[in-house]
């Protein structure tokens, strides 16, 4: 994942710049879900996470696809939940664990068919942005 505040130097990425920005959600919660035609965005507390895919949502267990009855339902579910842990892993997924044992994973690996250059964009309440 590259963003705006990338440091390079001598053709290398400063290791500041490798840590997960999804760590400023721990602590927040799912304060807002919206959907848009085809994309959705997570709000935790200001921070705003832009899906152009649809992830996958973890509730008592059980996993809800987009395509599939009550996935809506169970998102809005996690509003309110806080977050306790993220589980970043570049091209592979996004994982954000809440304090009731839901999860929202998101699939960051882009097939060669694909039409689409990004899975999301990442934008923190300090104005910070990351795609990916």
């Amino acid at each position: 994942m590259r963003s705006k505040n990338d440091k390079i130097t001598n053709g290398m990425i400063d290791n500041d710049s490798l840590k997960s920005p999804f760590a400023i959600l721990e602590n927040e919660q799912l304060s807002s879900v919206i959907f848009v035609q085809n994309y959705l965005q997570l709000d935790f507390d200001g921070n705003r996470l832009t899906c152009f895919r649809w992830p996958i949502v973890v509730v008592k267990g059980l996993f809800y696809s987009f395509d599939e009855p009550g996935f809506r339902d169970k998102l809005c579910e996690v509003i309110s939940r806080k977050v306790t842990q993220t589980l970043f892993t570049e091209h592979i997924v996004l994982k954000i664990y809440f304090d009731d044992d839901s999860q929202i994973q998101l699939d960051l690996k882009i097939g060669p068919n694909e039409k689409i250059h990004e899975v999301g964009t990442f934008t923190d309440i300090n104005k910070n942005w990351s795609f990916f």
